[in-house]
C-alpha cells in the first residue's frame, strides 16, 4: 500500500523501479505465453510470483541457473479468482554477482588465501 502514496502513476510520474539482490529461486524460471519469463522468488521469508513480460527475448531460463538472483522490478497487484497478491513485474534479472565465495574472497588480502603462497 505504501507505493500508492507515490501515485497517481502515469507519463509524468512512472511507477518506481525497485531492486533486490541475493533473491532465492523457489521455482526455476520458465517461458510462458509470448516470451514472458515467469518464476517464484523468495527473500526474508516472503515469496512472490515474478513475471517479465517479453523478457525471455533477452534472458533465457538456463542463463539464470538455480542460484540466487538480482532483480529489478515494479510491484503490482495481481487479482486471480478473487484473490489479490503482490507480483513482481521484472524489468531485468541476472545471476547474483556476489556469491558467498566471492564476497569472502574479496575481503581476504591477496597472499593470505589458502591456495596462494606468500
Amino acid at each position: 500500500n505504501y507505493i500508492r502514496y507515490f501515485g497517481p502513476f502515469g507519463i509524468g510520474n512512472p511507477k518506481p523501479v525497485l531492486a533486490a539482490t541475493q533473491v532465492s529461486q523457489v521455482s526455476a524460471a520458465r517461458v510462458v505465453g509470448s516470451n514472458h519469463l515467469k518464476l517464484l522468488v523468495k527473500q526474508d521469508g516472503n515469496a512472490f510470483d515474478a513475471i517479465g513480460f517479453g523478457l525471455a527475448d533477452r534472458v533465457t531460463p538456463e542463463s539464470l541457473g538455480s542460484g540466487p538472483l538480482d532483480v529489478a522490478f515494479q510491484l503490482s497487484e495481481n487479482e486471480y479468482q478473487g484473490r489479490r497478491t503482490l507480483q513482481l513485474q521484472l524489468k531485468d534479472v541476472r545471476r547474483s554477482v556476489a556469491t558467498a565465495h566471492e564476497s569472502l574472497s574479496a575481503r581476504v588480502p591477496a597472499g593470505t588465501r589458502a591456495a596462494e603462497g606468500p
